[in-house]
């Protein structure tokens, strides 16, 4: 059976990586991660990052019984997509436009953000890997389409939105169930800025 799993949604004022002012550039997209034998891992500004550096060696899977991760079976599956070339989560009539554009993937993450806003390994191993759905948009910031047509004095634009999902992670030393914040849409938000 498919389907997510203790799924709560993010709020919408929610900003991932630190959004402090006085952080140096380069830490920006790093993230600290929970334990602290393990290097800060760069994502790109996103929520979870798909290739961590000495993956194996932080997470040390390669010690972990077969017995430990059988704990878990619901997680260790790929996200139903119908069809791999899944263009939108938002199953639409070929007559329907998106006001955002948007891609829809299958992704392995190894590290990801957690609804603490710090950051864990998830587990990707072998055969038990925890394959995520996400939908992305391809420019965030960017005016919607059809933001012409809108009423003098408002603005559009495309704004990612992001869910919670459960996934397994490697936490000091043990398996464990943890929310980690994952790209659910991407939607077009309209503000009234005056005439």
């Amino acid at each position: 059976m498919y389907g997510y799993l203790h799924i709560a949604y993010a709020s919408s004022t929610s900003a991932f990586p630190n959004t402090n002012e006085n952080a140096k550039p380069q830490e920006t997209n790093a993230i600290q991660t929970h334990n602290s034998s393990e290097k800060n891992v760069n994502c790109d500004g996103k929520s979870f990052c798909t290739e961590v550096p000495n993956y194996l060696e932080q997470t040390q899977l390669h010690n972990i019984s077969l017995e430990n991760l059988a704990q878990f079976p619901a997680h260790f599956r790929d996200d139903y997509t119908g069809d791999t070339a899944v263009r939108s989560m938002h199953y639409t009539d070929s007559d329907e436009f998106d006001y955002c554009d948007s891609i829809t993937r299958l992704v392995y993450p190894q590290s990801a953000e957690t609804k603490d806003s710090k950051s864990v390994l998830v587990v990707q191993r072998g055969g038990n890997k925890q394959g995520i759905l996400i939908e992305e948009c391809t420019e965030t910031n960017k005016e919607c389409r059809f933001a012409d047509s809108l009423p003098v004095g408002y603005t559009s634009t495309c704004t990612q939105r992001y869910t919670f999902r459960s996934v397994v992670v490697f936490m000091n030393g043990e398996l464990k169930e943890e929310l980690i914040k994952i790209p659910s849409s991407c939607k077009c938000s309209i503000k009234f800025r005056g005439n």
